[in-house]
């Protein structure tokens, strides 16, 4: 056994396949809360096993001591594993530890292993505490509790949903969902994001966005335009290969549902006008108010109506056809979709403006004011240019 005295994280660092400690290391960590990592260089006559610890909660200073064997712990798997190495573990010993992280490794592949195992005694039950994995490694696990044996170890494959931020939402708004895995998911699996009905049920789940990976990640979801309001939305994960279905997110969500899109008229441009045109919209009841832009998304904000019976927009003097879109903003702060509405400006004559000679003006001859006797016609020919 070798033994460090000094609290100091930096007092060991390195450790390799030709510089280890061959048994126990005892290293003094101070009371307390520390974000350091306090490095284990061990292993057996034959084998390099690294140990490291972070984080650590410690209720009073003590000496901390970590040992390798290559060989098998022994004990039985928890509810959360469906294997476990039997080639090495470690032996974390402690009295004042209440809290930390661990990482493991060995100089070989440890496939199909996923996460840290770990158990209070050496023949006891395993359970996991997951971890980043690695081609030799197992890194930054959960939070340990308390001293531990370690093993290598697979998960059995499970999803569980992070908290949900944003709500109340408005229905056709996007949300981001956190989600974690624990075990193996093969190559194309799929995580999809649900949403529930109104009162927590996913009887009839709704899909709200997925995305196609085998790591813990965020699904970029939208809550469909069309959802009816309410105050018990839940959303949860499921995967594809294998399948799993995690809880839901823990906590209800609030959906308001958006107002319908309105109606609108449009308006004809006058040529040569100085004025513009102008534009209407229905469909807005008592407390809510029309916003029109010049965009289909996005763009600019043109005018927002004092009132819902205030549904026009005048434009500016225009030369061409333009359109605009306008929707109703809810009582409660979610917006329609928006309508396009267009000012049209006439259309130009498809034939020649300046050809003459095919034209021509007809006129009828009467004789006096009371059109009594009639003298014939007179056709003359015309240029005609609307330039």
């Amino acid at each position: 056994t070798f033994s460090l005295s000094n609290s100091s994280s930096a007092t060991l660092s390195g450790g390799s396949s030709s510089s280890y400690i061959n048994g126990s290391l005892k290293r003094a960590l101070p009371s307390g809360t520390t974000t350091a990592s306090y490095v284990f260089p061990v292993g057996t006559s034959t084998l390099y096993l690294p140990f490291t610890l972070a984080n650590h909660v410690m209720s009073a200073a003590e000496t901390v001591t970590v040992t390798a064997s290559a060989t098998n712990a022994g004990g039985s798997l928890g509810a959360t594993l469906t294997a476990k190495s039997n080639t090495e573990f470690w032996a974390l010993t402690s009295t004042n530890l209440t809290g930390g992280n661990v990482s493991i490794a060995r100089p070989t592949t440890i496939s199909p292993y996923d996460v840290v195992g770990g158990s209070i005694t050496q023949t006891g039950a395993y359970s996991s505490f997951g971890g980043t994995i690695g081609t030799n490694d197992v890194s930054a696990s959960t939070n340990i509790g308390a001293s531990r044996y370690f093993v290598f170890a697979q998960a059995v494959p499970s999803v569980s949903v992070g908290s949900i931020l944003g709500s109340p939402f408005c229905a056709g708004s996007s949300v981001s969902v956190s989600y974690t895995k624990a075990g193996t998911f093969t190559a194309g699996n799929v995580f999809t994001a649900q949403l529930s009905n109104a009162s927590g049920s996913f009887a009839s789940p709704v899909t709200i966005g997925t995305t196609t990976s085998t790591t813990s990640g965020t699904i970029s979801a939208t809550i469909p335009a069309s959802t009816a309001g309410g105050t018990g939305y839940r959303i949860r994960v499921v995967s594809s290969t294998p399948v799993v279905t995690s809880a839901d997110n823990g906590a209800n969500l609030i959906v308001n549902a958006a107002p319908s899109a309105p109606t609108t008229t449009g308006a004809n441009i006058c040529i040569g006008t100085t004025s513009g045109v102008t534009l209407s919209a229905s469909g807005a009841v008592a407390g809510e108010v029309y916003k029109w832009y010049d965009a289909a998304s996005t763009g600019n904000l043109l005018k927002t109506s004092s009132s819902y019976t205030d549904n026009t927009y005048t434009t500016g003097v225009l030369a061409a056809t333009t359109s605009y879109w306008v929707s109703i903003l809810g009582t409660s702060g979610c917006e329609s979709p928006r309508t396009q509405v267009t000012a049209t400006y006439p259309s130009a004559y498809a034939g020649s403006q300046t050809l003459a000679g095919t034209d021509s003006w007809i006129s009828h001859i009467y004789d006096g004011t009371a059109l009594g006797t009639y003298y014939g016609t007179s056709t003359q020919a015309e240029t005609f240019d609307q330039n």
